[in-house]
């Protein structure tokens, strides 16, 4: 016996019957009927704003649910099965139609007003929390600059890009805003924007709001890049696989050195040298670095920026074959290589240059490729010409680096005619005089180390070298023209000319005065001959030219000056317009002239009286000078003109009568 629970009855339990399918339809009809169904709450209608969902007050999720609840419950009665909701999910329509435009036209379309009311808004109903003002701004920023752009770092658009193309009244409602806040939560606001640009950047989602913001705090506050590189280098690398997100994190941080190129210096070479090698990185470090040393910055602060840590991978990079980085960017890198050593070594090398050399002579060993090895022994000459200091460094380092030693000796010798004028032959002589006192002591240690010997034969050519006499030939030479023609002046002076001196005996006695007056008449006979033919042939030459070229000549004329005549007939109204506007132009600038005349006059006074004590200072002091310079000068010009002058006269009139006299 069992209780029918919906009849509140007693009823028979008979055998289980197997139950047919028309059973199983039946039952699962009555269960459909009569199971409770919740129906699901629609989701939350997309908001403009953070806080729109709390405008209609009464209107809660949990209402919503409610009262989704009590129509399932409702349906359920009627018998009827419940009809699912499919909530629409409605795409912002400003969205879909900046899709369509340009981030450049997109940025037209932002209005002052609209984005000052979204601000004041926003301060209305969270007063207290300042840190969601600038989040719900680059959120509006964001919905309103969804556009997609294919290049994440604007390579074909100006430096300021977007920011450039933003209405003046936009900027200074930002700068205005961000104005009330402190240092450290612009700060952390920064880095919030650059993360997020990455993060969403990747996700296909709109960041020109994150882009604004950056370069407003970038150019305003650049020391939130520098005083953090070693945090975005480390950003860079965890994303350094992802082009997108990897250059979004470059782009942020190279803002901060656009209008500054000493910080654009510090950030290429804390941010962008390290990832120098990496595929994506390096056409856009290359990009930016050229970028940086086209303008014009001062070279005592970049001084301060690159040092050996920066510039012994720069050497690697430039003249290493076949490294990670592309041949067309090595070689645009290699016409900035000059600039970078420069900054590297400093303004005074003399003092700098010890600090490169122990890893210059370290790095220059006989494996190393060719064209870096040339370039590690040019360093090395100019750091021992100009730092004397290099030559106790080299000393020290002399045992553990023999190959090393070797090599850079080697170089001396084979270039000693180039390198001699440049070193300091003293100081190179005791060098070398201890590298073979070491390798003695060395001997039964190191013999047969190629190494060793290699070394101990450069040391023992070297001083050889510069043991050596060499015939100072160009000395002498140039001693003994100055010494000849003196005395040959003298003699003129002496013998009051060439006639009779000991000069013109001495050729006749030689021999020299007959083969001079021979070669003389030679060439006369040769001028001669070829002045009669010229004579002869040029006439007949001439009309033979003039008979074939002249109907070529005169038609090519012609179409010149035809060609003229159609350039003027062409270009007439151009010259009608200018000779109407160049007037008015003209008047326009006498219009103006007298007020910026005005305008120089003024500062130019001011210039002067603030220059004037000065430079009457400085002439009073430097009068007399230049009075005593000047009387010097005529002086000795005078004196040595009058003493030369008869000699002079002498020899020209010697000269004349030689080759005025009849040649036999």
């Amino acid at each position: 016996m069992a209780t029918n629970m919906s009849d509140n009855k007693w009823e028979t339990v008979t055998r289980k019957k197997n139950a047919t399918a028309a059973d199983k339809k039946a039952a699962r009809k009555v269960l459909a009927e009569t199971a409770p169904t919740i129906d699901i709450a629609p989701p939350l209608q997309p908001s403009e704003t953070l806080y729109a969902q709390f405008q209609e007050k009464g209107s809660t999720p949990a209402s919503a649910a409610g009262d989704s609840q009590l129509k399932g419950s409702e349906t359920s009665k009627s018998g009827q099965p419940p009809k699912k909701s499919q909530p629409k999910k409605k795409k912002d329509a400003d969205r879909r139609k900046d899709k369509h435009l340009s981030l450049e036209n997109a940025l037209k379309t932002l209005d002052a007003t609209e984005i000052k009311a979204q601000l004041t808004d926003v301060k209305n109903r969270c007063p207290d929390a300042p840190s969601l003002w600038l989040g719900d701004l680059v959120g509006h920023l964001n919905r309103k600059l969804d556009v997609k752009e294919t290049d994440t770092v604007f390579a074909n658009q100006p430096s300021d890009y977007p920011l450039c193309k933003v209405s003046k009244h936009i900027k200074d409602l930002i700068k205005s805003t961000l104005k009330s806040y402190s240092d450290d939560m612009l700060r952390k606001f920064f880095d919030y924007c650059v993360q997020e640009k990455a993060c969403d950047l990747g996700k296909g989602q709109p960041v020109n709001g994150y882009r604004l913001f950056i370069q407003i705090l970038a150019r305003e506050h650049p020391h939130f890049v520098t005083n953090y590189l070693p945090t975005y280098l480390n950003l860079v690398k965890q994303k350094k696989n992802d082009r997108p997100r990897c250059l979004s994190v470059l782009w942020s941080c190279a803002q901060a050195g656009l209008t500054d190129p000493i910080i654009g210096l510090q950030v290429w070479s804390g941010l962008m040298l390290p990832m120098l090698g990496h595929r994506i990185v390096s056409p856009y470090a290359v990009a930016y670095l050229e970028g940086i040393l086209s303008q014009n910055f001062d070279m005592k602060q970049a001084y301060k920026v690159i040092g050996p840590n920066e510039y012994f991978p720069i050497l690697d990079f430039v003249f290493t074959p076949s490294n990670s980085l592309p041949a067309s960017l090595q070689k645009q890198l290699m016409k900035h290589y000059p600039t970078l050593q420069s900054i590297a070594f400093g303004s005074n090398p003399d003092e700098t240059l010890r600090l490169f050399f122990p890893s210059l002579l370290a790095r220059c060993t006989p494996a190393r490729p060719e064209p870096l090895k040339t370039e590690l022994l040019r360093c090395l000459v100019m750091c021992l010409h100009q730092d004397q200091h290099c030559f106790s460094k080299w000393r020290q380092m002399f045992v553990n680096n023999m190959a090393q030693s070797g090599v850079l000796m080697t170089h001396l010798l084979n270039q000693w005619d180039h390198v001699q004028r440049k070193m300091n032959k003293k100081m190179l002589r005791e060098t070398v005089k201890a590298f073979s006192l070491t390798n003695e002591e060395l001997a039964e240690e190191k013999t047969g180390h190629q190494d060793y010997e290699e070394c101990k034969l450069a040391c023992r050519d070297l001083l050889e070298k510069m043991s050596g006499f060499e015939f100072p030939w160009k000395p002498v030479i140039l001693v003994t023209m100055v010494t000849m023609i003196g005395f040959m002046l003298y003699d003129f002076y002496v013998h009051t000319g060439f006639q009779g001196s000991y000069t013109e005996n001495f050729l006749v006695k030689s021999g020299l005065m007959a083969i001079s007056m021979q070669a003389w008449q030679k060439i006369a006979h040769y001028v001669g001959v070829s002045w009669m033919w010229l004579n002869e042939n040029v006439p007949v030459y001439y009309s033979r030219a003039t008979e074939i070229c002249q109907p070529y000549l005169i038609l090519a004329w012609q179409k010149l000056h035809a060609a003229w005549l159609w350039c003027v007939d062409l270009t007439m109204p151009l010259w009608t317009w200018l000779a109407e506007h160049i007037p008015l132009l003209i008047e326009w600038i006498l219009d103006k002239l007298p007020v910026v005349w005005d305008t120089i006059q003024y500062y130019g006074s001011i210039v002067w009286n603030f220059i004037h004590p000065y430079a009457v200072a400085a002439w009073t002091f430097i009068n007399p000078i230049l009075q005593q310079i000047v009387e010097f000068l005529v002086h000795y010009a005078t004196l040595g003109w009058t003493t030369v002058s008869p000699y002079v006269n002498q020899t020209w009139n010697s000269l004349q009568q030689t080759f005025s006299s009849p040649m036999k």
